[in-house]
């Protein structure tokens, strides 16, 4: 860890483990607390470290607060939606927002039963969302769909679109992005 530290790396442990997935999902959303350009990859993806922060570092030139990539999956909504705008461990942003306050309200909600568990899919009707059990695997992409992606697109949003994507809520999510900040851009790959 050193060696990373000596690259001007910011290295967080957790201080115990999770209960199962959640809430150690979270523990990577706490860095954009911070008032600072923030990229999140996983371990899996160290590889392409170099050209995640590139990407994020390209924002600023481009007046957009967000770059992503988001998790179509190619998969049929017609039984439930697993479809995510944001994938937790592929995106960067600038920071400055209150995740902590946001997480421990997200989590709250969802032990009162006041968080809806089901999307309106057009021509449809009301859907299962898949992955929205606490503390499943996939629970931190929700509390991502819910709580910080509304507050990220505004600040304008830079998508990296896989040429093989296809999903039905894909061209709504980009029309979303497109409405909530004029600037947003796609980049097809």
């Amino acid at each position: 860890m050193p060696e990373l530290l000596d690259l001007g790396w910011e290295v967080v442990l957790m201080k115990s483990s999770s209960v199962r997935y959640c809430p150690g999902g979270f523990w990577r959303f706490l860095a954009l607390e911070e008032e600072a350009w923030v990229t999140v990859i996983d371990t899996d993806r160290m590889n392409e470290v170099s050209s995640e922060i590139a990407r994020t570092d390209s924002l600023d030139g481009l007046e957009l607060g967000l770059w992503r990539v988001p998790g179509y999956y190619n998969a049929d909504v017609s039984k439930q939606v697993r479809y995510r705008p944001i994938l937790g461990g592929h995106f960067g942003a600038w920071g400055g927002i209150p995740v902590r306050e946001l997480i421990e309200a997200f989590v709250w909600h969802w032990r009162h039963g006041s968080l809806p568990k089901t999307a309106r899919v057009p021509g449809l009707g009301e859907r299962p969302i898949q992955f929205s059990e606490w503390p499943d695997y996939g629970f931190d992409e929700w509390f991502q769909l819910a709580a910080l992606y509304p507050r990220l697109v505004p600040r304008g949003t830079l998508t990296f679109i896989p040429s093989d994507a296809r999903s039905l809520l894909l061209p709504i999510d980009v029309e979303y992005a497109t409405w909530a900040n004029p600037r947003s851009e796609c980049v097809y790959f």
